[in-house]
C-alpha cells in the first residue's frame, strides 16, 4: 500500500477521536463538574463530566468519538474512502462548532451531547483540518494507476 496525506490525516484524526472517546473510561481522566460551575443541564447525564478537566463530555459524547475514530481509521485504508470520510468530518465538525456557540442549550444539543466549552476549538481544528485533507490536498495516485488531471 502506497500512503497518501490524505490516508494519513484520515488514519490520525480516527486515532484521536477513538482516544478521546475511550479516555473518559478511564478512571480519574474523567472530572465530575462543580454544581456552580456548570449551569448547563444534560437531559443525558450519564458519564457526565469534563475530559482532562476540559472537554465536557457525555455518554453520546463518547459513542460519537469512538464512532468517529473507528470509522476514521477503517477508511483509512483507501484514497476514496479517505477524502469521503475527511469531507464527512469537515461537514460535522462545522456543525457542532456552530452550535457550540449559540444559546438556548442549542449549544448541548438541547441536552444530549455537550458541544460547548473546549469541544468547540476541538471542533473547530478538526473543521480546518479535515477541510484541507478533503478539498484542498489532491491524493496521491496509488502504484500502477495513473494519475489524472483535473
Amino acid at each position: 500500500m502506497h500512503a497518501t496525506a490524505n490516508r494519513v490525516f484520515t488514519f490520525v484524526a480516527g486515532l484521536i477521536y477513538l482516544l478521546l472517546g475511550l479516555c473518559p473510561f478511564v478512571p480519574g481522566l474523567l472530572r465530575q463538574p462543580m454544581p456552580a460551575a456548570d449551569p448547563r443541564a444534560l437531559a443525558v447525564n450519564v458519564h457526565y463530566g469534563f475530559l482532562f478537566g476540559i472537554f465536557p463530555m457525555n455518554i453520546v459524547n463518547d459513542v460519537m468519538f469512538i464512532l468517529v475514530g473507528v470509522l476514521g481509521i477503517v477508511a483509512a485504508a483507501d484514497v476514496r474512502t479517505s477524502r469521503i470520510y475527511a469531507r464527512v468530518l469537515f461537514v460535522l465538525s462545522l456543525v457542532f462548532t456552530i452550535l457550540g456557540f449559540l444559546p438556548l442549550r442549542i449549544d448541548s444539543l438541547f441536552g444530549l451531547m455537550p458541544l460547548f466549552g473546549w469541544n468547540v476549538p476541538l471542533f473547530l481544528t478538526t473543521a480546518l483540518f479535515s477541510f484541507y485533507f478533503a478539498w484542498v490536498e489532491s491524493p496521491v495516485a496509488e502504484l500502477g494507476e495513473p494519475v489524472m488531471e483535473q
